[in-house]
C-alpha cells in the first residue's frame, strides 16, 4: 500500500520527526547508538506532546516506523530497553483494540499496524537474548489485545480488508512463537497463557476445517489465514511450556482427532501431488497428534483408527517424499516423515493400535526408513521396528538384527559421547540430545526381551558400555538402560558378568542417596522428577533380585520351616489388563477360591513380598498379553513361581496373543486357556474346569 503522508495529513508532520527520517534513510549504516538514541529520545518527547490515539499522533509515529523499517539501522537492536519500543507496543495494542471491537480500521491505521509489527518482528529476530525485551513485549494488556483479536477472528475473516489484518495477526502470533522457541523452560510461566484458549478455539473451531478442506495439493503458497489457522496456532499449541496444557490437549484431541483423520483422508489421496504448502500445513497438524498418547482409542472408532493408521503408512512409504529426506531436518519431507513417525512412536503405547500396526506388516517400510540420512528418522524407524518385529522375523533375519544392535548401540554411544561439535554450524542442543537418548534407551530396552538380541548384546560386548552409561545418564534415560541390565540379568551368564561388576552393585544399592544428589548436580535439563525416581528404585529391585536377592531369600526359606498354604490362586499380571484381571478375581472367589493378587500394582510391591504370597498359594495363574510379556515385573513373578514348583494356569486375555519364547520354557502353550475378553463369565466355566 503506498499511502502518501502529504496526500491526507499535509499540515499535521512534525518538523523534527521528518527531519530524523531523512536523516535514518541518508545515513543509516553509519548512525551510532548514541547518536539513534538522541533522535529516539526526541520522537519520544514529540509523540507526548501530541493527542494520544489522535490521526496526528499515529501518522507521525508511522513515519519514523517507516524510516526505521527501511534503514534498519544495527545500532537499532543494543536499544531495546529504550521507551520507543514501549510506544511501539502500545500503538500496535490500540489498534488491535480498534479492530478487534469494530473489526476493521481506516487506511491510516491499517497501514500504521502493518508497518509496527514489521519492525517488532525485526527487533524480536535481531534480539538473541530475548530474555531481555520480555519486560515490555510480554505486558499483559498488550497479549491480551492479541488474544481478543483471535477470538474474534470469525468476525474480522468477513471484513473488507480482512486479508491485511488477518496477514498482522499471524505475524504477531508468530513473533510471540519465536520467542517461546527461544526463551528459557524456566521463565515461561504465565506469560502466554491469555492467548492459549484463543488458539483453541481457532484450532477447533468450522473455519479450521474448512480452510484445510480448501487446500490444494499443488498451492504454492499459504494465504494468511491458511498459514494462522494450520501453521501458526499449531505451532504455538506445540511450543507453549506454561500451565494447563494437559487439559487443554485432551479438549482439542475430543473435539479434533476424528476430524483430523478426515482432514487426512481427503489428502492422501493427492499425496503424490503436494507442494510445499500441504507439506507444512500436515506437519502442523502431526505434531499436534504426538500429544495424544493414550487418546487414540478413547476419541476414534476402530475403524477411524486403522484409517488412520494406513494414511500414516502411506504418507511414511512415499517414495517422493522419502526421497527427499535430509540429513538436518529442515526441509518439508523431512519434518513431514519425522513427524509421521513420532505419531507412531506414541501409537504403539494403545494394544489397539499396535495390534494393527502388526498386522499392516510394515516392517520393510520401517526397515527402508533406517538407511536415511536423518538421524531422528533412522531412530524413530529403529523404534517402530523394535515394536512390530516378531520371533520369526528376529530368526530368519539375524544379519539384520546384528546391524540394529550395532546401530542403536553406536547411535546411543555418539549422543552419550558427543565428538567436539566446534566444526558443526548448528550443534544440537542439550535438549534434543537428550531426547535422542531416551529414544535409543527405550528401543534398546523393548529389544532386549528377545534371546537373539541377548546374545549378539553380549557377542558386540555391549555390556560393560551400557553398565557405565547407567552411572552417566539420568532421568528417564538411565530408567530405560537398567530396564534392559533388568532384563539381560535374567540369563544366568550375563548375571554372573554383571556380578563381577562390584562398583557397580555398590552404586546400585546406593542408587536412592547418589541418585537424589547427582540429579542436582547434573544437566538442569535432564528431567528427573519424583516418578521417574521411582520407577527407578523399582527396576533397581527386580536387578538385585535377579543378581543376589532371590538366591538369599530362598536360601532363608530353606532354613525355615514350610510355611502352610494360605492361597489358593495367586494371580500373576500387568497393570495393563487390571480390569480384565479383576473379573477373573471375582468369578474365582464367587466358587470360593481364596484369591491373592497384588491390588496395588500400580506401585508394585517388592519381590520379596510377592515371593512371599506365591509361597503360600497352591496355585499360580498367569494372565498372559503383550504388556505381561514385556514386563520384568511380571518375568520374576512367573519364575519364582516355576522354580518353586507351583502349578502354573496361563490364560491368555488378549485377542491373537502369541505365547513368546522366553514364556514357553515355563508355560505350555497347548493348556492356555483363551479367555473371551469381551465376555469374560462366559469363559469362567472353563478356567474353574482347569483348576
Amino acid at each position: 500500500m503506498n499511502l502518501s503522508d502529504h496526500t491526507i495529513y499535509p499540515a499535521t508532520q512534525s518538523l523534527l520527526i521528518n527531519a530524523h527520517c531523512s536523516t535514518l534513510r541518508r545515513k543509516a549504516k553509519n548512525i551510532d547508538t548514541q547518536e539513534l538514541a538522541a533522535m529516539l529520545d526526541d520522537v519520544v518527547r514529540e509523540l507526548k506532546s501530541t493527542v494520544s490515539r489522535s490521526a496526528i499522533y499515529f501518522h507521525c509515529f508511522n513515519e519514523i516506523v517507516l524510516a526505521l523499517n527501511s534503514a534498519l539501522p544495527a545500532s537499532l537492536i543494543p536499544l531495546y530497553s529504550h521507551y520507543f519500543f514501549v510506544l511501539l507496543r502500545n500503538t500496535i495494542q490500540v489498534l488491535l483494540q480498534e479492530l478487534y471491537t469494530r473489526h476493521e480500521l481506516n487506511q491510516l491505521a491499517t497501514y500504521a499496524l502493518r508497518n509496527c509489527i514489521l519492525l517488532l518482528e525485526h527487533i524480536v529476530s535481531q534480539t538473541n537474548d530475548v530474555t531481555k525485551i520480555l519486560h515490555w513485549i510480554t505486558e499483559l494488556t498488550f497479549i491480551n489485545s492479541v488474544a481478543n483479536s483471535l477470538n474474534q477472528i470469525e468476525y474480522i475473516l468477513k471484513a473488507k480488508d480482512s486479508k491485511l489484518y488477518i496477514r498482522q495477526i499471524t505475524r504477531l502470533l508468530n513473533i510471540f512463537n519465536s520467542i517461546q522457541e527461544r526463551l528459557p523452560l524456566n521463565l515461561h510461566q504465565n506469560l502466554f497463557l491469555p492467548l492459549l484458549q484463543p488458539v483453541i478455539k481457532c484450532l477447533t473451531s468450522s473455519t479450521y476445517i474448512q480452510i484445510f478442506k480448501d487446500l490444494r495439493p499443488n498451492s504454492t503458497n499459504l494465504t494468511s489465514s491458511q498459514k494462522l489457522f494450520l501453521v501458526e496456532c499449531p505451532q504455538f499449541l506445540t511450543i507453549y511450556n506454561g500451565p494447563q496444557i494437559e487439559d487443554t490437549i485432551e479438549k482439542i484431541l475430543e473435539i479434533m482427532l476424528p476430524r483430523y483423520v478426515f482432514i487426512i483422508d481427503l489428502h492422501i489421496k493427492t499425496i503424490k501431488y503436494w507442494h510445499h504448502s500441504v507439506k507444512h500445513a500436515m506437519y502442523n497438524l502431526l505434531t499436534v497428534l504426538v500429544y495424544a498418547e493414550s487418546y487414540f482409542t478413547l476419541y476414534l472408532s476402530n475403524e477411524s483408527l486403522q484409517t488412520f493408521i494406513n494414511h500414516l503408512l502411506r504418507l511414511i512409504n512415499e517414495s517422493e517424499l522419502v526421497r527427499n529426506i535430509q540429513q538436518v531436518p529442515n526441509n518439508p519431507e523431512t519434518l513431514l516423515i519425522d513427524a509421521a513417525l513420532q505419531v507412531f512412536s506414541v501409537l504403539v503405547y494403545e494394544p489397539d493400535a499396535l495390534d494393527y500396526i502388526k498386522q499392516c506388516k510394515a516392517l520393510r517400510i520401517f526397515q527402508q526408513l533406517v538407511t536415511t540420512p536423518c538421524e531422528s528418522i533412522v531412530s524413530n524407524a529403529y523404534m517402530m521396528l523394535v515394536y512390530t518385529v516378531d520371533e520369526n522375523d528376529i530368526k530368519e533375519s539375524q544379519d539384520n538384527i546384528s546391524r540394529l544392535i550395532y546401530t542403536t548401540l553406536n547411535l546411543l554411544h555418539k549422543e552419550i559421547y558427543p565428538k567436539d561439535a566446534t566444526k558443526q554450524d548448528a550443534p544440537p542442543s542439550s535438549q534434543n540430545i537428550n531426547r535422542n537418548i531416551i529414544q535409543l534407551t527405550e528401543t534398546l530396552a523393548s529389544l532386549v526381551q528377545y534371546e537373539q538380541v541377548k546374545k549378539e548384546i553380549i557377542k558386540q560386548n555391549a555390556l560393560l558400555f551400557l553398565i557405565q552409561s547407567s552411572q552417566k545418564l539420568s532421568g528417564l534415560s538411565k530408567q530405560f538402560i537398567l530396564k534392559s541390565l533388568w532384563t539381560l540379568s535374567f540369563d544366568k551368564h550375563i548375571a554372573q558378568q554383571i556380578n563381577h561388576n562390584s562398583q557397580f552393585i555398590h552404586s546400585l544399592q546406593n542408587i536412592k542417596k547418589s541418585s537424589s544428589e547427582s540429579s542436582q548436580q547434573t544437566n538442569p535439563s535432564i528431567s528427573w522428577n519424583e516418578s521417574t525416581n521411582d520407577e527407578i528404585q523399582k527396576i533397581i529391585d527386580g536387578l538385585l533380585w535377579n543378581l543376589s536377592k532371590e538366591s538369599e531369600y530362598r536360601a532363608n526359606k530353606s532354613k525355615t520351616n514350610a510355611q502352610t498354604k494360605k492361597n489358593d490362586v495367586m494371580i500373576s499380571y500387568s497393570v495393563k489388563d487390571k480390569d480384565i484381571v479383576n473379573k477373573i478375581e471375582g468369578i474365582l472367589v464367587n466358587e470360593g477360591f481364596t484369591v491373592w493378587l497384588d491390588q496395588d500394582i500400580i506401585h508394585r510391591q517388592n519381590m520379596e513380598k510377592i515371593a512371599e504370597q506365591i509361597d503360600k498359594s497352591t496355585m499360580m495363574i498367569v494372565c498372559l498379553s503383550d504388556s505381561y510379556a514385556r514386563d520384568n515385573h511380571c518375568f520374576s513373578e512367573l519364575m519364582y513361581g516355576y522354580n518353586r514348583k507351583r502349578l502354573i494356569v496361563p490364560l491368555i486375555i488378549q485377542k491373537q496373543y502369541k505365547v513368546d519364547e522366553w514364556l514357553r520354557s515355563m508355560v505350555d502353550k497347548n493348556k492356555c486357556i483363551d479367555i473371551d475378553i469381551s465376555d469374560v463369565k462366559k469363559s469362567g466355566p472353563l478356567l474353574i474346569k482347569e483348576i
